[in-house]
């Protein structure tokens, strides 16, 4: 018997959802869009990382054995294909012109190793150096086509030592070709030039596979690698390197990917990686974020499931009247969704799966391995499969236990009936909402990430299920409005049912979007508010880079590491006389610091502004979080909690000290910061320029304490001097200045190490890169352009979204409520009501639906902007983020708010049919 009604069921459900096209491809859409969006991005996960056939191939390409790399360690365990190794010292290390020799002489008989070398270059193409740098490979002509690592698109490979290949990308910045000349300066890792320029020329184009550089020489020629330099063997020849000769090159202090790899023998104690578990707390935060999605999916598919049920009404009841069971017409409208859901869900994987193919293609053919393989994730895809299944059967759920307490007579007789709303259940949902809010604000302010998002889960369902009480306190409204809104909101308080899932669903929509926009926006503002530039925008900073420099009185006396007062006088020299070819320069100052005596020596030069004792931060050395953030407001404790981004101008003096500044008051003029000024006045006038009073001291004064010390702590130097102080919060970013006269009287000298350049119009990036192509090799070029770029795009992204979603739920409304408000239409008609009744009626059942949600969404999106900004203004236990603060966008929410329903009206208005058939109705 049981299996019969399933049976019958199941048919019924299939023939409705054939019949019902339009609904059922509704419901399709909204349960597969998901799954569809699911299995694409675990597909593309998936193709994101390499078979381990493919690492294969990049790293070896098609013919070489292995590559070997000497790491100066015992490699212990190196796992081929996820990159991790672990390596111990070794007794012994291997002198760099020996090494080579070690791996030859452990390859197997017929094998050869071919030497890779590598430089680092600056390329340099009609005197515009590019900003970056890139490695140069080089590698003996004849060996080029079996080390080479990416397709030959253009050209041919290198046959001289003044020869390279480029890949697109480096021909692209440099706007060069085959058969352009290129200058390759040999540099340093902190840029400084490490040999003499090569002067060469392009003869091929290669596109290169992952983690391959952009250029192929020939060793011998002006680029040939010092002894020391990185090294890596290419093994070409019949015989693989098996695991025992990997062993023993791992011994002997090199690393080794072998094609060996690839088979199932090789020693996994030696190659185990471990497991990593995921944390608990991330996979609670992961479930928790998929059941607020699921949620929304649900309350977007229930309404039209609902609309199915209704329509069955007649056919449920004609079943019930020969005998069905209530629990056969639960099962009709539960199989309903099953069939659907299958259905759906079966074939968004199939596409899913293709617009990852689509996607992976794409990519291949512009040329990015960023998605190397197309790798299907099966056991994924099916769980997402199964996961739309369910979530169409929970849709379901509801208007299925509704069907199954159909009052047959009236069903037959075209009545309508609502069952009894339990009022009960929408204070509990007030009750559910001010507990959420309660705990997701405790874990907020406790750093307790998962119980913040918990609270946002139980918010949500308090939402829900208060959404029909609130429909029925709008019902009250009905005497206060025209004839289409009276209809309206008393259609919608009696079919609650039907309508309090999609204003929970417009709730949810615009109340996640609200959340995230409003939290967004306050990063934004507080980006901005914490932001301090170095200069007012358009004006041009640039500061020099040391490595391991000390300055040194005798220039006799120093070596090649070491930068004299006369070179450093020489540098500003010559960046100005580039400044002024580059730049239209209005005004130009160099900027200066305090360096050591002649007679003093230190790896770093301390200048500090000693506090009062009163003005010290009051922190206990066993402070506890709450204490800690007591004080996050204390002006005493803000560089301890401060969240300000200060601009990164870059200056460093050659012994070690940043942020403090000699100047006379020229330098400060040309900032145009506000209060520049009146500090350029006060360090004119022989007074130190702090940014902060709590440096002062109560009688106005600042005191300074300079000291040293060398490489192994001993302290070389100390002085101190009192001053009369100038406080200037505007130029924070230069955090302290004094007078050439103060730091005379500290026993310490100023010497330039940069520019500040005010030029007459503000130069655009491509005019910044020109002049940093054309800068010394010792000199970084910078624009202060203000503070970095917010989330614009992020807001406008999930405003639409929820536009989206609420336009879905309303419409959903509508459609369920056309269903059942018809035969009343017609009566209206029959009685002498214009064809445009009708219009009007379904634009204000739209409103109903579209003004509760989303000013309820709105409502509920700011208090959660509002957890979202505490949680991320606790984040850390012992402090807290003082510039972070909700900001509520105004015109986002009035967007929202006014924007929505008057859209989903109007579609409404326009989508719906004036004119009606005549309905027969039985008393």
């Amino acid at each position: 018997m049981a299996r019969g009604g399933w049976r019958a069921a199941g048919r019924i459900a299939r023939r409705d959802a054939a019949r019902a096209r339009g609904r059922s491809t509704l419901v399709a859409v909204m349960v597969g869009l998901p799954v569809l969006v699911g299995v694409a991005m675990a597909t593309l996960l998936q193709s994101s990382v390499p078979s381990p056939e493919r690492q294969v191939q990049f790293a070896l390409g098609d013919d070489a054995q292995a590559t070997i790399q000497y790491v100066d360690g015992k490699v212990e365990m190196d796992d081929q294909f996820s990159g991790g190794w672990g390596a111990s010292d070794l007794d012994e290390s291997i002198a760099p012109t020996d090494r080579a020799g070690v791996v030859r002489a452990a390859l197997p008989s017929g094998d050869v190793a071919v030497e890779v070398t590598q430089r680092l270059v600056r390329p340099v193409a009609d005197g515009i150096a590019s900003r970056s740098r890139l490695v140069a490979l080089a590698a003996p002509a004849e060996a080029l086509t079996d080390v080479l690592r990416g397709d030959l698109v253009a050209g041919r490979l290198p046959t001289a030592p003044d020869e390279v290949t480029l890949d697109p990308r480096w021909t692209a910045k440099l706007g060069v070709g085959v058969g352009d000349a290129v200058t390759l300066q040999p540099v340093d890792l902190d840029g400084e030039a490490d040999g003499a320029a090569a002067d060469v020329h392009v003869v091929g184009v290669v596109d290169p596979w992952p983690d391959q550089s952009g250029v192929l020489t020939v060793p011998g020629g002006l680029l040939a690698a010092p002894v020391d330099a990185e090294r890596t063997w290419v093994v070409l020849g019949p015989e693989p390197v098996r695991w025992d000769t990997a062993l023993a090159l791992n011994d002997v202090g090199f690393r080794v990917f072998t094609r060996w790899a690839l088979h199932e023998d090789r020693p996994a104690s030696e190659l185990d990686q471990g497991s990593s578990a995921v944390s608990s707390g991330t996979l609670t935060l992961v479930a928790v974020g998929v059941a607020i999605g699921l949620l929304e999916v649900v309350l977007l598919v229930g309404p039209a499931f609902a609309v199915g049920a209704r329509r069955q009404q007649r056919q449920l009841a004609l079943l019930a009247s020969v005998g069905a069971e209530r629990r056969t017409l639960r099962q009709v409208v539960l199989l309903g969704g099953l069939v659907v859901g299958v259905g759906a869900s079966a074939l968004a994987a199939l596409l899913g799966v293709g617009v990852a193919a689509a996607i992976q293609a794409v990519v291949r053919v512009r040329g990015s391995w960023a998605l190397p393989d197309l790798r299907v994730p099966w056991l994924v895809v099916g769980a997402f499969v199964v996961l739309g299944v369910l979530v169409a059967v929970a849709a379901a759920w509801l208007p299925a236990r509704r069907a199954a307490r159909l009052d047959v007579v009236a069903a037959l007789a075209g009545r309508r009936s609502e069952a009894r709303p339990r009022r009960g259940l929408a204070a509990l949902g007030v009750v559910l909402v001010g507990l959420g809010l309660v705990v997701a604000t405790f874990g907020a302010v406790r750093s307790r990430s998962v119980v913040t998002v918990g609270g946002v889960l139980v918010v949500q369902i308090g939402i829900v299920m208060a959404s029909g009480g609130i429909v029925s306190l709008v019902g009250r409204l009905a005497p206060h409005l025209g004839v289409a809104g009276r209809i309206a909101v008393r259609d919608a308080a009696r079919q609650r049912g039907r309508t309090a899932p999609a204003v929970a669903a417009v709730v949810a929509a615009v109340a996640g979007a609200v959340a995230a926009g409003a939290f967004f926006s306050s990063r934004d503002v507080a980006q901005e508010s914490a932001y301090v530039p170095a200069a007012r925008e358009g004006i041009v900073l640039v500061s020099e880079w040391y490595r391991d420099d000390f300055l040194a009185a005798d220039p006799a006396a120093t070596d090649a590491d070491v930068t004299t007062h006369d070179e450093l006088v020489a540098r500003a020299d010559e960046l100005e006389a580039w400044a002024r070819r580059s730049f239209d320069v209005g005004s130009s100052v160099r900027v200066r610091m305090p360096v050591l005596p002649d007679d003093a020596d230190g790896a770093w030069l301390s200048v500090l502004a000693e506090r009062a004792p009163e003005q010290e931060c009051p922190v206990p050395p066993d402070a506890t979080p709450a204490q800690a953030r007591a004080l996050a407001g204390d002006p005493r404790c803000a560089g301890l909690w401060s969240s300000t981004t200060y601009a990164d101008t870059g200056y460093i003096t050659p012994d070690g000290t940043n942020g403090v500044f000699v100047d006379d008051g020229t330098l400060v003029a040309v900032l145009g910061l506000p209060g520049a000024d009146e500090a350029a006045a006060a360090l004119a006038a022989g007074q130190v320029v702090v940014t902060s009073p709590v440096d002062l001291w109560p009688d106005g004064a600042v005191h300074l304490a300079a000291s040293a010390s060398d490489l192994d702590g001993k302290q070389t130097f100390d002085a101190a001097v009192v001053a009369p102080g100038f406080v200037a919060p505007g130029l924070a970013a230069w955090h302290l200045i004094m007078p050439p006269g103060v730091a005379q009287d500290l026993g310490l000298r100023a010497e330039p190490v940069g520019l500040v350049v005010a030029t007459a119009s503000t130069p655009d990036q491509k005019e910044i890169d020109a002049a940093q192509g054309a800068a010394p090799t010792y000199a970084w070029v910078t624009l202060e352009d203000g503070p970095p770029g917010g989330y614009g795009i992020v807001v406008l992204i999930l405003v639409l979204g929820a536009a989206v979603l609420g336009l879905a739920a309303t419409g959903i409304a509508v459609a369920l409520s056309s269903a059942e408000f018809t035969p009343d239409l017609a009566t209206l008609a029959a009685v002498g009501a214009a064809p445009a009744a009708r219009r009007r009626v379904a634009a204000a059942q739209a409103g109903v639906v579209a003004i509760v949600g989303t000013w309820l969404g709105a409502a509920a999106g700011l208090l959660l902007a509002q957890v979202l900004v505490t949680a991320a203004r606790y984040d850390d236990p012992w402090t807290i983020d003082v510039a972070l603060v909700l900001r509520v966008p105004w015109g986002i929410v009035l967007g929202v708010v006014v924007g929505l329903p008057l859209l989903a009206m109007t579609g409404a208005y326009v989508l719906t049919r004036a004119r009606l058939p005549m309905v027969r109705r039985l008393g």
